[in-house]
């Protein structure tokens, strides 16, 4: 049951590389929109003043 083949050992590095590709563009679009939230935040009390 314990035999690894060539072939799932490259299925599963792609998959590994496919899955860091998704997170980083989670990750990138978390961070604008955290940014965008961020200077709207400050343009909101720039008009309080």
């Amino acid at each position: 049951m314990f035999i690894i083949n060539l072939t799932s050992v490259l299925l599963l590095d792609q998959n590994v590389i496919g899955w860091k590709g998704l997170f980083g563009r989670i990750a990138h679009k978390t961070h604008i929109d955290i940014r965008r939230r961020a200077l709207r935040k400050l343009e909101r009390e720039a008009k309080k003043q």
